[in-house]
């Protein structure tokens, strides 16, 4: 389907959605992107949200249009309606999130964020060796990783249907671990670990060309340049946060969390501007310490920004900028 013809099905949808709740058309309606629909109705807006970070750009949207109240229409697919209206909770705004059904919309309840799975301690024993070899070991919600930087160069891979061993993975992302396995097999893990790690710390840092190494997984760098020095954003100690979801992959460009116990800090990195980073800010600090205080860390030049966009949108946020590890 074309992206006109999809377009033109999703206003559709929307003024039918709205014409349920209130009983007539939309008054305005605009597509601020291919991927969103939104429109009016009297000083409320609506929109059609097909995915969870479709949140980020429509409250932008609502924001930029002075609507006081907004309602959000969602599929009930994967229970993203109550995902929805569980972050949308966490925020100041007055949002509405209804369950679409067929052709009708009802009030949806928040859903809980699911937690990241407990590791055994024999999974956490295997992953020493990727500490040995100088690499951070993380819990990367339901599998433990070794990162140089914030990049993963290895995992601990679990026992499978067909192994019944625990076993340690060496590579930058699917491809680079299906090649050392045959390239360097002849190596030992702790062999083949020290020399990712080398070649990691070789090109992730400031003032080196561009090279695919130090693109990937920026904003876990940025976290990890804090996890070595909390007190750059005020704390005294941070430990790294699971992602929200499991699986993010090579190319993840995803908010990195840590949490500080002592001084109840759930600290959010993001490097450049992303919408949906309040949202998902609120995520993390709802699942880690809903009490907490929230601390948004960007690079410098994303801080005016970012702050137009996060004060008043959430109780207890600061924005914190912070000169970028990769120049």
């Amino acid at each position: 389907m074309n992206e006109t013809r999809l377009a033109a099905l999703n206003a559709a949808k929307l003024n039918a959605l709205v014409t349920s709740v209130t009983g007539g058309p939309c008054d305005q309606l605009v597509q601020p992107g291919l991927s969103l629909t939104c429109g009016r109705v009297g000083d409320r807006l609506f929109a059609l949200a097909d995915r969870l970070a479709d949140l980020g750009p429509i409250l932008a949207w609502a924001e930029g249009n002075g609507g006081p109240s907004l309602t959000v229409f969602a599929d009930d697919s994967d229970d993203l309606a109550g995902h929805l209206a569980r972050r949308s909770s966490l925020l100041s705004a007055d949002i509405t999130v209804m369950r679409v059904v067929g052709a009708k919309a009802t009030p949806a309840e928040p859903v809980a964020l699911p937690l990241p799975p407990d590791l055994g301690e024999d999974l956490w024993r295997a992953a020493a060796v990727m500490a040995d070899a100088g690499a951070r070991v993380v819990d990367d919600h339901g599998r433990l990783t070794g990162e140089v930087l914030g990049l993963e160069v290895a995992r601990v891979e679990p026992p499978g249907p067909d192994d019944d061993e625990i076993t340690v993975r060496v590579g930058v992302g699917r491809a680079d671990r299906d090649l050392q396995g045959y390239v360097l097999g002849h190596l030992d893990d702790v062999a083949r670990l020290r020399r990712s790690v080398g070649l990691v710390e070789t090109h992730r840092r400031a003032g080196v060309a561009l090279h695919p190494l130090n693109r990937l997984s920026r904003p876990r760098w940025l976290r990890s340049v804090l996890l070595d020095d909390p007190a750059i954003v005020n704390v005294v100690d941070l430990d790294p946060l699971p992602p929200l979801w499991p699986d993010g992959g090579l190319l993840d460009t995803e908010p990195s969390a840590a949490f500080s116990p002592s001084d109840r800090v759930t600290v959010v990195c993001s490097a450049g501007f992303d919408f949906d980073l309040l949202p998902q800010a609120v995520d993390y600090r709802h699942r880690i310490d809903p009490g907490s205080s929230l601390t948004l860390v960007v690079p410098r030049r994303d801080r005016e920004l970012v702050e137009r966009r996060v004060t008043g949108a959430a109780p207890d946020v600061s924005v914190r900028s912070v000169d970028t590890p990769w120049g």
